[in-house]
């Protein structure tokens, strides 16, 4: 296999010929064709298995500890690569480009976790930084620590992001209430809160925008297109 992959086309291979070949790495001196279409059959795509909980990765026959970090190193690499790419000098001045930029960020993150996006006056990337990780509610996160981080980098606009691991990008009624909290305390701050979006697999929902809630709306209306 290594030698076919070597000499030639690699889009000529099958997803479970990709997926065997990567198991040589974690699953030793083993035939692993049947594993990896046990695999993809179970878990569906390369991104459910990259995304799936270890505890289900080692119900599977063979797949032990080795395996399941090797699976973490690679969802972790293609995050990694995939927000590398990301120039400083792009402008996330519509809620496509950040929405897409959350999807990426999202790649292979099987836990709710926060983000928060700092652009500066020209809505150019400063920095992104986890936040929290857990239930995203009004009692589930310090809202402060982002008050604190963005004051601490003279931002004056931000972008909060969460996902829905396993579910849907529908906010729910605590997603709603949690970001009417921030947006309030920004307010006060004189800190920008541009939008709030969320991300499950590889589709998301501007919060702010979609909401019929009138404060968040008077808030933040006008800043992004």
């Amino acid at each position: 296999m290594r030698s076919r992959l070597l000499n030639s086309d690699i889009d000529a291979f099958e997803d479970h010929e990709i997926l065997e070949m990567l198991l040589y790495y974690s699953v030793p001196r083993k035939d692993t064709n049947a594993l990896a279409h046990e695999l993809l059959d179970r878990f569906g795509s390369f991104r459910g298995l990259v995304e799936a909980d270890p505890k289900d990765l080692m119900s599977v026959s063979m797949i032990g500890e080795h395996s399941v970090a090797f699976f973490s190193l690679i969802s972790e690499f293609m995050r990694r690569y995939s927000c590398e790419g990301e120039k400083r000098t792009e402008k996330y001045d519509t809620i496509e480009k950040i929405g897409e930029y959350f999807v990426k960020k999202y790649i292979g993150v099987n836990t709710e976790t926060v983000y928060v996006m700092l652009l500066d006056n020209s809505l150019k990337l400063i920095e992104c930084k986890k936040v929290h990780e857990g239930s995203v509610n009004s009692a589930g996160f310090d809202i402060r620590k982002i008050y604190q981080y963005a004051t601490a980098r003279n931002v004056p606009n931000i972008v909060l992001a969460h996902n829905h691991p396993g579910g849907v990008a529908v906010p729910t009624s605590d997603d709603i209430n949690s970001t009417v909290i921030l947006a309030q305390g920004c307010e006060i701050l004189g800190l920008n809160i541009l939008e709030h979006i969320i991300v499950a697999g590889d589709k998301y929902i501007p919060i702010i925008s979609t909401t019929n809630n009138a404060l968040l709306k008077s808030i933040s209306s006008g800043k992004l297109d």
